[in-house]
């Protein structure tokens, strides 16, 4: 079976995590900050901080700014961890619709939702492919918006020559085994904001602030708990993983962008298949190659997306749907309420229904690439 994603762990990272097991430090040392000074370089932020889980990096965020009550407009299609990160935060879900041709969230459907309660702009680079920064930015600036990147697909992408770390204020990062690079589980908070820095620094560690932070004094160099926070650490294996990985980053993103363009040589040809691509100026992360495809029109009888899904899983490949519109989760219709009207998020619904996840990572040979777009072509074309 070729898996939709696979990790890959060399010698060297596992070598490098036996150092860890071996030391006299497995939480809160060294080679976490290590790792924080190399995502710092990766992205051109000035500060990472590294925590439990890309969800951990997005809850962080959303409590560090503190606006509960306040509202944010963001994508209506993307993982319910975006969403459910500002909830847990108080914050109020504006839902935007997304671009076709990305489906990062549209801008002009996002300027159109800003209202007086609106605080904060967030966008998820879907599949690893920036969103419309430079758009986002206008319709931030004046309104004093704060622009988060969901950035838990992107890292090493590129837009206009800015990396994740410069083209929206605050971003998380995640390192889950799917992801560009992983910790197993894991994530971060880039930003260039020292005071946001903080906040989420504390967040992780219970709200306390520990060494320097705190005034000198009888009884008080044990730190204070300042926030309520949680234990959202990020262990020091966890920590060497990622170092060892993110070393790698160049050769990681370079076959993914050679696997993708292999997918679309072979895929280019197939009537109303519509392929990923890279707007001007954007580098993708290529974290997923997504298609979309027309099921309900397709000319082979009773092909539906999920007969698709199970005849290539037959053919021995893997297949994903990224993503339901979270307002269509059970918890967001019983909890949350009505989604938004169909006008406002019209290519969203579209997406859903079309979208199909093939598989993409590293270790996939050119003879796997090949044998996924054939199945699928197969299937499409009605066995023939």
């Amino acid at each position: 079976m070729i898996p939709y994603a696979r990790h890959e762990v060399t010698e060297e990272d596992i070598a490098a995590v036996v150092e860890v097991l071996r030391s006299d430090r497995l939480t809160q040392g060294p080679v976490v900050e290590r790792f924080e000074a190399a995502l710092c370089e990766a992205t051109r932020a000035r500060y990472a901080v590294a925590v439990s889980s890309g969800t951990a990096a997005l809850e962080a965020i959303f409590h560090g700014l503190d606006r509960r009550g306040a509202e944010v407009v963001m994508p209506a299609m993307t993982f319910p961890a975006t969403a459910n990160a500002a909830l847990w935060a108080g914050w109020r879900l504006v839902f935007a619709d997304i671009e076709r041709e990305t489906a990062c969230l549209s801008a002009r459907c996002a300027e159109r939702l800003c209202g007086p309660q609106t605080a904060a702009l967030l966008a998820m680079d879907y599949a690893g492919h920036p969103a419309a920064w430079h758009e986002l930015h206008r319709i931030a600036r004046p309104r004093g918006l704060v622009l988060i990147a969901d950035a838990c697909h992107s890292l090493g992408a590129v837009l206009d020559g800015l990396k994740v770390g410069e083209y929206a204020d605050i971003a998380a990062l995640s390192f889950h085994a799917a992801k560009v690079i992983t910790t197993g589980e894991g994530g971060a908070v880039v930003t260039s904001n020292a005071l946001w820095a903080e906040c989420a620094r504390r967040f992780r560690d219970q709200g306390y602030a520990r060494g320097a932070e705190v005034a000198a004094g009888p009884g008080r160099h044990h730190g204070e708990q300042w926030v309520l926070g949680h234990n959202y650490r990020m262990t020091e294996m966890q920590a060497a993983l990622g170092l060892a990985q993110l070393r790698r980053l160049p050769q990681i993103l370079e076959r993914r962008r050679q696997i993708a363009a292999r997918y679309s040589e072979h895929l280019a040809p197939v009537e109303g298949l519509v392929l990923p691509r890279e707007r001007e100026g954007a580098r993708s992360a290529w974290h997923l190659y997504a298609v979309r495809y027309p099921w309900a029109q397709c000319e082979c009888p009773g092909l539906t997306r999920e007969r698709a899904m199970g005849l290539v899983r037959e053919a021995g490949v893997e297949t994903q749907i990224h993503y339901a519109p979270v307002y269509q989760h059970p918890y967001y219709r019983l909890h949350v309420g009505a989604g938004p009207e169909w006008d406002a998020i019209r290519e969203t619904e579209g997406h859903y229904r079309e979208c199909l996840t093939l598989p993409l990572y590293p270790s996939m040979t050119d003879a796997d690439v090949d044998f996924v777009a054939h199945a699928l072509i197969k299937i499409i074309d009605g066995g023939k």
